[in-house]
C-alpha cells in the first residue's frame, strides 16, 4: 500500500526572477520531483529546461481551434 504526495502547483512563480535565479529554482524543483509531483506553468526556457515532460497550449490560426500538445523527455529538456 502506498501513498501519494499532493501534485505541488506553481504559476509563474518565475515570472520575476532573471535568468540565472530562474535556473537556479529550476534545479531545487527538479532536485524536489524526486519525491513530489510538480505542476509548473513558465515561459521561461531557464524554468522548462528541467521538465520531465513540457505541455503546450496554442490557438491555431487558420481553424480557429485551440491545439494542446505535449513532449516527454527522459533525461529532462535538451539544453
Amino acid at each position: 500500500y502506498s501513498w501519494f504526495r499532493t501534485p505541488l502547483w506553481k504559476r509563474e512563480i518565475d515570472m520575476f526572477l532573471d535568468g540565472a535565479n530562474a535556473e537556479r529554482m529550476g534545479e531545487l524543483l527538479r532536485e524536489n520531483s524526486n519525491t513530489s509531483q510538480i505542476i509548473m506553468i513558465s515561459l521561461k526556457n531557464a524554468m522548462t529546461k528541467y521538465a520531465n515532460s513540457l505541455f503546450g497550449v496554442t490557438l491555431n490560426r487558420q481553424t480557429g481551434c485551440t491545439e494542446v500538445f505535449t513532449k516527454s523527455f527522459e533525461e529532462g529538456y535538451p539544453a
